[in-house]
């Protein structure tokens, strides 16, 4: 399947191309609202964009559970799942009422640059902080990391 040919292509990068696509898309999305060309071309290549980068995130939850199901026992995978579902979705609240409150205020090209900027940075943050942890077999990670005991 595609998430298989993706993970050999990418190998342990396929969670930062997603997230940088995603990153990306925002950006472009940007670049895109200051072009002079007529407004239902721009409409359309975002809607293409914003199509593409909720079929990325598809993929991305594949991985996600593929990676759960490999590192995590069945008890703790329902732990796991749970606390994330709840910050998911208690962040998409608070992201979405930030930048509504930011086109009140801003120009819609304006809000599409700072978001871009701001998963930006906190995708630079997770990745530093995360890069000495990814590709490691599930007995190479330390046990406090593991536990957080």
């Amino acid at each position: 399947m595609m998430q298989e040919k993706l993970q050999k292509l990418l190998k342990n990068r396929t969670f930062t191309a997603l997230s940088l696509t995603f990153v990306g898309s925002y950006l472009f999305a940007f670049y895109l609202t200051r072009l002079d060309i007529d407004m239902n071309i721009k409409l359309g290549i975002m809607l293409v964009l914003f199509a593409l980068q909720y079929g990325i995130e598809t993929l991305y939850y594949d991985f996600l559970a593929t990676y759960q199901k490999n590192f995590t026992v069945n008890r703790v995978r329902v732990k796991i799942s749970s606390v994330f579902d709840t910050l998911r979705y208690l962040s998409n609240f608070i992201i979405a009422l930030t930048f509504s409150r930011l086109v009140d205020n801003h120009s819609i090209d304006m809000v599409f640059l700072y978001i871009g900027v701001a998963f930006l940075i906190i995708m630079i943050c997770v990745l530093m902080y995360m890069k000495p942890r990814f590709g490691l077999d599930p007995k190479e990670y330390k046990k406090e990391e593991l536990f957080n005991r």
